[in-house]
């Protein structure tokens, strides 16, 4: 069938993980409509992921497009003294 060859959640953790930590919570697989994401604790990672996905046949032999989203999870922070920036994560989506 055309969903047995969408990964599993787990199997898109296992393939993505080496590049980066991952947000293995917020890793997705939507069979229905034939698509996942995979979000990495850093950008770089996700541009590294994103610049070697070609390379994996990890829905099969259909023909893929990789999408690469960035978002900053908090907003600027302004203590006394000290400016923190919210972490950057970045989304590898997967949409077959």
């Amino acid at each position: 069938s055309e969903t047995d060859t969408i990964p599993s959640e787990k199997s898109l953790s296992k393939m993505f993980r080496h590049f980066g930590p991952i947000k293995e919570s917020q890793t997705e697989v939507d069979k229905e409509n034939n698509r996942a994401r995979v979000v990495f604790r850093k950008g770089a990672d996700a541009e590294v992921a994103y610049n070697s996905a070609g390379r994996f046949k990890i829905f099969g032999t259909k023909a893929v497009n990789y999408e690469l989203s960035f978002t900053i999870t908090e907003a600027f922070k302004v203590q006394p003294y000290v400016v923190s920036l919210g972490e950057e994560n970045a989304a590898l989506s997967l949409p077959s």
